[in-house]
C-alpha cells in the first residue's frame, strides 16, 4: 500500500508542528512538504526538529519541491489564499483549517472548490463543530418560543491563538 503524500502549510505553527509530528509517526502518511511564509525565522530548519520529534530530513520551505497528494493548511487567511491558488494551478486537493476569512476570501475558496477537492471548516475541533450544530438546533427551537430568549455563546481559546476569537 502506498503512503499518502501530505504537505503541511503553516508547518511551524502550533497545529502545523502537531501535524508534522503525527504525520511523521504514521506509517500510512509521508510528509513531503513543510511550508512556511517567506522570511520565517525557521526556514531551512528540519520540520521534525521544529515539531519536537527529531530530524525527519524535511526542511521548512516556502515552495513545494514535491507534489503532495493533499495539502493541509493551518496558517493565516492571506497565506491560505495564496496556497489555494497554487493548489488550483497544480490540481492538488487541499484542507483549509485557517479561520478569520473575510466574505470575499470565503467566496474565492468556494470558487476554488469548483476546480479542486477542497474542504474548509471554521474549526477542525469536534467540540466546536458539535457546539455549532447544537447552537443551530437551539436557535431554531428558541425562535418559536413566545417569551423571547437571550442567549450568550462565549468562544475561548488558548492565549497563543492569533485570530481569537475565530
Amino acid at each position: 500500500m502506498s503512503r499518502l503524500r501530505v504537505g503541511i502549510h503553516g508547518a511551524a505553527g502550533r497545529m502545523g508542528r502537531r501535524l508534522i509530528a503525527l504525520g511523521s509517526a504514521d506509517p500510512l502518511l509521508h510528509v513531503v512538504a513543510a511550508l512556511e511564509s517567506a522570511g520565517h525565522p525557521l526556514l531551512g530548519h528540519d520540520a521534525g526538529t521544529v515539531a519536537g520529534v527529531g530530524v525527519i530530513g524535511l526542511p521548512l520551505s516556502v515552495e513545494m519541491d514535491e507534489t503532495p497528494d493533499v495539502v493541509i493548511d493551518f496558517s493565516v487567511p492571506a497565506a491560505a489564499e495564496g496556497l489555494v491558488s497554487t493548489c488550483v494551478e497544480r490540481g492538488i486537493p487541499v484542507v483549509v483549517a485557517t479561520t478569520g476569512f473575510r466574505p470575499d476570501q470565503e467566496q474565492r475558496l468556494r470558487d476554488a472548490a469548483e476546480k479542486i477537492p477542497l474542504l474548509s471548516s471554521p474549526s477542525m475541533s469536534l467540540t466546536v463543530n458539535l457546539a455549532m450544530r447544537l447552537s443551530q438546533v437551539a436557535g431554531q427551537a428558541l425562535a418559536r418560543h413566545e417569551s423571547g430568549t437571550d442567549v450568550e455563546i462565549i468562544e475561548r481559546h488558548h492565549r497563543f491563538k492569533e485570530d481569537a476569537p475565530s
